[in-house]
C-alpha cells in the first residue's frame, strides 16, 4: 500500500499531518505553538562592563577548560546575534517600541556593532521626543567616543575627527 493512501487506524481518513504534509498546511496547533512563540521576547541579560581584563579576577576560580569558555562564548555570540535579527524584526513592525529600542541597544553594544548602534540611536533621537532624546543621547555620546577611539587606533585620523566633532556638536 502506498504511503498516500495508508490509513490511520480506527478512523478510515488520512492522518492529520500526512494530509497538512501533502497539502503543504500545518496542523492548527502548530501554527498557535508558532504564533506563541513569535510573541515572547526573550529578555537580554544585563550587560556589566568588566572591570580587569579576561582571567584576572581574584575572587574566580577556574570552572572549566578554555575550551569550553570559548564554546560558551561563541554560543554567547550566536545567541546575541540571533536576537538583534528578532529584536530589529519587532522594531520595523512597531518603530515606537521603546523597550525593543533599549534592548537592540544593549545587544547590538555586546556584539560591539558600533556603527548599527550608532545608526539606530541618531535616527531615534531625530525621530523622537524630548523624553527620548534625553534617554539615548548618553548612549550616543559613548558609542561616538568608541568610533572614534578605534578610527585613531586604526590611523584613520580623519575619520576620528569626523566623530569627535559630532560628539563636541551632539545634543
Amino acid at each position: 500500500m502506498s504511503r498516500r493512501t495508508r490509513r490511520a487506524p480506527d478512523t478510515g481518513q488520512l492522518s492529520l499531518t500526512r494530509r497538512a504534509a501533502d497539502t503543504g498546511q500545518l496542523p492548527l496547533t502548530r501554527r498557535a505553538a508558532d504564533t506563541e512563540q513569535l510573541t515572547a521576547i526573550p529578555r537580554p541579560a544585563a550587560h556589566t562592563p568588566r572591570s580587569e581584563p579576561f582571567g584576572h579576577e581574584e575572587d574566580e576560580e577556574p570552572t572549566g577548560s578554555e575550551d569550553d569558555e570559548l564554546a560558551t562564548d561563541e554560543e554567547k555570540q550566536a545567541a546575541d546575534e540571533s536576537l538583534a535579527e528578532h529584536l530589529a524584526e519587532r522594531l520595523r513592525g512597531n518603530p515606537r517600541d521603546r523597550a525593543v529600542v533599549l534592548a537592540l541597544c544593549d545587544v547590538l553594544e555586546r556584539l560591539d556593532r558600533d556603527m548599527e548602534l550608532f545608526a539606530l540611536l541618531s535616527a531615534r533621537i531625530d525621530e523622537g521626543d524630548a523624553e527620548e532624546r534625553a534617554s539615548l543621547a548618553p548612549r550616543r555620546r559613548a558609542v561616538l567616543a568608541r568610533l572614534a577611539t578605534r578610527a585613531r587606533a586604526a590611523g584613520n585620523a580623519s575619520e576620528a575627527e569626523l566623530y569627535e566633532l559630532m560628539l563636541t556638536t551632539a545634543d
